[in-house]
């Protein structure tokens, strides 16, 4: 067990029983209705309370962000087309579950499926202080995609890929995954209107204790994507590098943030993200541990197999990254370049 700080009891008290609640959530023990969740403490050292389903449009009652907010009227029409879903009660979600015991493929099988790691998709004076080499213009990220589909590339969930991993399942050729680190509302505002008139589908990897705050997707808005196709999957409650937390913590962050994304979405995630990566084989046992099927890292490359899955690689897509040059490095990589 990695204890590398110290901790108080009421924070033992207080994962644990976040920990069981997140049983149903995520494949182990009994459910329990959705209600207030204590929340370690923020970087004030102020304990944070988040609801089951915040209000969307409330203030956030987690960690917020410096960054501006989003105009209130760049949002796509479709978003109000029809009444979410009462959480925990009715599921709103598509993708695939895959067992946390699954037996797994034949021995040597491996798939190459490229997996395509954004952030941000929003326009220039929406950038605010976020890494600019984590920023893809929505004009250059829809030209990417279009390059992509005329080669005739075409996209399934991560959730799903698990689930052809899990099952020995080849994808067509040139499947790909559309992955979004963070949970930005950009990627609902200008990404999600682009993926669908494209017939894409994403995994968008939500920071839970964020949900609604002015630059992060809503719970209407996570509804509203896992209605239509598209995987929501966790990137923990407060964005935690796993190596550096101890393992109480840690534990806490895959249980809670997949309880979230339950009680919203009515289903548990499949897969996970590792926020600044993911290399640690603790921190792949413990997620692996927690009942996901399928963990990201930020490592290159797009070859994936049974014992690799809690390590699958991804592809960073960058400002930078051309429409020919991305349907030219997704090539090579399948073709084992």
């Amino acid at each position: 067990m990695r204890l590398r700080r110290p901790f108080f009891a009421v924070l033992v008290v207080a994962v644990f029983g976040v920990s069981v609640g997140a049983g149903a959530a995520i494949g182990y023990g009994a459910a329990v209705a959705p209600g207030p969740v204590m929340l370690p403490a923020g970087a004030g050292g102020t304990a944070l309370q988040g609801s089951a389903d915040p209000t969307p449009g409330q203030p956030a009652t987690a960690e917020t962000t410096a960054e501006p907010s989003i105009p209130a009227t760049d949002v796509p029409a479709e978003a109000s087309a029809s009444p979410a879903p009462t959480p925990g009660r009715t599921a709103t979600a598509t993708w695939p579950l895959v067992a946390a015991d699954a037996p797994g493929p034949p021995a040597g099988f491996t798939l190459r499926v490229p997996v395509l790691m954004y952030h941000r998709v929003a326009p220039a004076d929406q950038v605010g202080t976020s890494l600019p080499g984590l920023v893809v213009p929505p004009d250059l990220f829809e030209a990417q995609l279009e390059t992509l589909v005329a080669a005739g590339w075409q996209s399934i969930t991560a959730a799903q890929l698990a689930a052809d991993l899990a099952a020995g399942v080849e994808p067509p050729a040139r499947t790909f995954v559309i992955t979004f680190d963070d949970g930005r509302r950009d990627a609902y505002t200008q990404a999600y209107p682009i993926l669908q008139r494209l017939g894409l589908v994403a995994t968008f990897y939500v920071i839970t204790g964020r949900v609604n705050d002015s630059s992060s997707l809503t719970a209407s808005q996570w509804r509203r994507l896992a209605s239509t196709g598209m995987e929501i999957g966790s990137h923990t409650v407060n964005h935690v590098r796993l190596s550096t937390a101890n393992e109480l913590v840690a534990r806490y962050e895959l249980t809670a943030s997949a309880a979230r994304i339950a009680s919203v979405t009515g289903q548990r995630p499949t897969t996970f993200a590792y926020p600044f990566g993911g290399e640690d084989p603790t921190d792949q046992g413990l997620v692996a541990d927690t009942g996901y099927a399928m963990a990201f890292t930020e490592v290159g490359g797009c070859s994936v197999n049974w014992f690799n899955r809690f390590a699958a690689p991804r592809i960073r897509v960058s400002p930078g990254t051309s429409p020919a040059g991305l349907v030219h490095e997704l090539e090579a990589c399948i073709a084992g370049g």
